[in-house]
């Protein structure tokens, strides 16, 4: 029974660490323990098997682009700070920004659209578009207060 009990423990302690697949194998070892089965039902449930591939260091964001770990590292801290409704705002912003910027440069300022703009323009532009879009996520939240923004965004 002691020897039960410590494999629990030591089962307990890689699923506080998410080594899931490692407890997964300590818990499936002991059938005849009633615990043992109770959280390996419940481990099966909530995280499915071989998840603990999926967290090496090459993959650190949640997001759908894959990046090296050094773009992620660098960037992670911006989005935590935001929250996926800043983030939800902030890629719009950009890509506009970055879009008009194209244009411009291909089009080298002739056009009759861009004779007018500048750097100034499109930075301006953009920050009006990443306000829009976190307002819109802002006002979604409001109207469905049950829901998290989140949820709303369908991130979850």
């Amino acid at each position: 029974m002691s020897d039960d009990n410590s494999l629990l423990h030591q089962a307990k302690q890689l699923i506080d660490e998410r080594r899931y697949d490692e407890a997964r194998q300590i818990l499936e070892s002991m059938p005849h323990n009633e615990t043992a089965r109770s959280w390996l039902e419940k481990l099966n449930q909530r995280v499915p098997q071989n998840s603990a591939k999926r967290n090496t260091p090459d993959i650190q964001f949640e997001g759908t682009i894959p990046m090296l770990p050094q773009v992620t590292a660098a960037l992670k801290p911006i989005f935590s700070r935001l929250g996926w409704a800043g983030t939800f705002a902030l890629f719009p912003a950009i890509f506009f920004g970055v879009t008009m910027g194209i244009e411009y440069a291909m089009l080298d300022g002739n056009s009759d659209i861009f004779r007018e703009l500048n750097i100034v323009y499109l930075i301006v532009v953009t920050l009006l578009t990443a306000i829009n879009f976190y307002t819109i996520s802002y006002l979604l939240s409001l109207a469905f207060p049950k829901f998290g923004r989140n949820q709303l965004l369908g991130i979850v």
